[in-house]
């Protein structure tokens, strides 16, 4: 990582004209001589924080062919130290550098430009949404703590899940086994499952769950 960053201050240091990289985010010349921050002082002092947030980007960022222009590279920064708590909750210090940020991004491969009058620039980006509201309990989760609600079919957190699959596993106890018979012969005759929940009054997703998890014939 060390190795990268400063390749990577290199090439923008020789690009034309140069541009100059602190932990304030881009300066101009006359700045950068005179805070007299070396590339190894630039490593010494954001290293870590880069490789943090470095690590937390293809979580929360999409590259995308047009620039986001809601949020600068400080907005952003901002953004992923609100979500370290939820990504990382080890992580103790969530504070990171505006520098550290655009350098994390740069190594990402994002494409970017300068703000102008400012030191923040922008990337083509789009936020990509880790979370969503359970349909049972109505709470917000985070789709890689419950990843079941990354699928479009089944938008309940895991919790709700394992309560929802017990409750229909124990009505499918429940039923008796001469019924359940009846109900297997009626399937492998052709009949419909809608047919069959009216002729046995059961609910229609009762019977379409247990066909699904192998209950019952398909």
């Amino acid at each position: 990582m060390k190795d990268l960053i400063v390749q990577q201050l290199k090439t923008l240091r020789e690009s034309n004209p140069p541009i100059f990289l602190t932990g304030e985010g881009f300066v101009d010349v006359e700045k950068y001589i005179l805070k007299k921050e070396t590339d190894e002082d630039f490593i010494k002092y954001y290293s870590d924080e880069i490789e943090n947030v470095y690590a937390i980007i293809p979580l929360l960022f999409e590259k995308t062919n047009r620039y986001c222009y809601k949020a600068s590279s400080y907005g952003l920064k901002h953004y992923c130290s609100e979500m370290y708590t939820h990504v990382n909750p080890n992580l103790k210090n969530t504070y990171m550098s505006n520098g550290g940020f655009i350098m994390a991004m740069l190594l990402h491969g994002y494409e970017w430009k300068a703000k102008a009058g400012t030191q923040n620039c922008h990337f083509k980006l789009k936020k990509i949404q880790i979370f969503r509201t359970c349909k049972a309990c109505l709470r917000d989760k985070y789709i890689l703590e419950f990843p079941k609600m990354k699928t479009k079919i089944n938008r309940r957190c895991d919790d709700c899940c394992k309560v929802f699959n017990r409750t229909h596993k124990n009505g499918y106890d429940l039923i008796p086994d001469e019924t359940k018979i009846k109900i297997n012969e009626y399937i492998s005759d052709g009949f419909a499952l809608s047919h069959i929940a009216n002729k046995f009054n059961i609910p229609y997703p009762n019977l379409f769950y247990w066909q699904k998890k192998g209950f019952l014939q398909k």
